[in-house]
């Protein structure tokens, strides 16, 4: 059984040049598993991260849109002022609570406001 294409090109010799940002990192992402990489990093082409994910290759996907992160990721690694602050997993913690840990409006267990 042949798994699902991870990206479909509707002409094949266009070049990358006249593809759009979405396209190129298809192409990007349809590569990675050709040349043996450990991780991908790119910003947001949900199907193809499911894809890809699916398949066993890591992705972190670094974004501000937090349906997308719920929707993609094992676990999120919150980080509020440039600074590591949890790492949660999205089905032991709600959309809204997530958000307050990264605006400072709550604070994980364990932490105190500093004085």
């Amino acid at each position: 059984m042949n798994p699902e294409p991870i990206l479909t090109i509707q002409n094949i010799k266009q070049t990358i040049k006249t593809m759009s940002g979405g396209e190129r990192q298809g192409i990007a992402l349809a590569r990675a598993p050709a040349f043996g990489s450990k991780m991908v990093i790119l910003g947001k082409v949900l199907k193809l991260i499911q894809r890809v994910r699916d398949r066993g290759v890591p992705i972190i996907l670094n974004s501000h849109n937090m349906s997308h992160v719920f929707e993609v990721a094992d676990q999120i690694h919150g980080h509020r002022l440039g600074r590591g602050l949890c790492v949660l997993k999205p089905d032991e913690v709600c959309m809204s609570d997530t958000v307050a840990l990264m605006t400072g409006a709550l604070l994980p267990d364990g932490l105190t406001w500093a004085a």
